[in-house]
C-alpha cells in the first residue's frame, strides 16, 4: 500500500509538471516602431511589425520613445492591410490607433517601441535617464576649469550656431545607450544650459540608430524634424563608455525662444 501510494504521488507531481509546461504563458507584446500618422479626429496611428505576444483592442500598452519617456496608451483599434481587427499577433504588420501622444512624439525609424508594460525594460529605461542625470551633475562638480570640449554641434539653417562642451555621460542598458553632452558656465561653477543628447539603440548591431535632442544655449529646445522623412545618421565609432566616439548628422525642428529647423552636424568623443 506504502508503494502504491508513492507511485500514485509521483504520477501526480509528473501531470501537475506537465500541466504547468502546458500553461506556460504567451511571450508578452512587443513592437518595434516604423512610423506614426496622425488620422483627422481619431488619433495617431503607430507603424511595426509585432515582434512577440498578442495585443487586443482596449489593451494598455507602454510607449518607450526617445522623444517622449515611457506612456501608459490605449489601443483603440488595430488595423492589419485595410481591415479593422480584435487583435493582432507576432509577426504581423500592423496600424495600432492611439490617443494622448502628437506624431512627433514618435521618432520615425529610430527604434522606440510599444509593449504590454512600462515594466522592466521600460523602468531600467527611466532608471538610466535618472542615472544619467546625477552623473551629469556629478561631472560637473569635478570637471576640471581646463578641461578640453568633448562634444561639439554646428547647425545651420532658420537658427544658426554653434555648441559644445566638456561634459560626456555615457550609460548603457542592454544593447541600449544614452549618452549626455553638457557644458560648464564660464566661470567654472555649474552647468551651462546648451547640452546634447543621444539616444542608441542597437548599439552593439551592424546598423544602430540614434535619437538627438539638442537644447540651446539660450534654452531652445530642439528634436527630430518629422518632416525630414528619416531618422539621424550615425557613424559609432566606438561604443565603449570610457572611450565612446560617434559623428552624426540630420534635422532638428527648434521650438521655444527661436523657432525654426536645422541641419546639424555632431562629434561626441570621450577622452581618460
Amino acid at each position: 500500500m506504502h508503494k502504491l501510494s508513492i507511485a500514485l504521488a509521483t504520477i501526480v507531481v509528473a501531470v501537475l509538471s506537465l500541466r504547468a509546461a502546458w500553461a506556460t504563458p504567451d511571450p508578452a507584446f512587443s513592437m518595434t516602431i516604423m512610423d506614426a500618422f496622425k488620422v483627422s479626429g481619431k488619433g495617431v496611428a503607430i507603424t511595426g511589425r509585432i515582434d512577440s505576444g498578442t495585443v487586443h483592442t482596449g489593451d494598455s500598452v507602454c510607449l518607450t520613445a526617445a522623444n517622449v519617456g515611457t506612456k501608459i496608451l490605449t489601443v483603440d483599434a488595430i488595423q492589419i492591410g485595410q481591415q479593422t481587427h480584435a487583435s493582432a499577433k507576432q509577426g504581423d504588420t500592423v496600424g495600432i490607433l492611439v490617443n494622448g501622444i502628437d506624431r512627433r512624439d514618435i521618432s520615425r525609424g529610430g527604434g522606440d517601441k510599444l509593449s504590454a508594460s512600462c515594466g522592466a525594460h521600460s523602468g531600467a529605461m527611466v532608471a538610466t535617464q535618472a542615472a544619467v542625470h546625477r552623473e551629469v551633475d556629478e561631472d560637473v562638480q569635478s570637471a576640471p576649469k581646463d578641461s578640453n570640449p568633448r562634444w561639439k554641434v554646428d547647425y545651420t539653417g532658420e537658427v544658426k550656431g554653434s555648441i559644445q562642451g566638456e561634459i560626456l555621460t555615457v550609460m548603457s542598458i542592454s544593447s541600449s545607450m544614452t549618452v549626455v553632452g553638457a557644458a560648464m558656465t564660464p566661470d567654472g561653477k555649474g552647468k551651462a544650459p546648451e547640452s546634447v543628447r543621444l539616444t542608441v539603440r542597437n548599439a552593439k548591431s551592424a546598423r544602430p540608430s540614434a535619437s538627438v535632442r539638442l537644447t540651446l544655449a539660450d534654452g531652445t529646445a530642439c528634436s527630430h524634424d518629422v518632416a525630414s522623412r528619416k531618422p539621424s545618421a550615425l557613424k559609432l565609432l566606438d561604443s565603449d563608455q570610457k572611450t565612446f566616439h560617434a559623428e552624426l548628422s540630420g534635422a532638428l525642428r527648434c521650438a521655444g525662444g527661436q523657432k525654426g529647423r536645422i541641419e546639424f552636424t555632431a562629434v561626441l568623443m570621450n577622452q581618460e
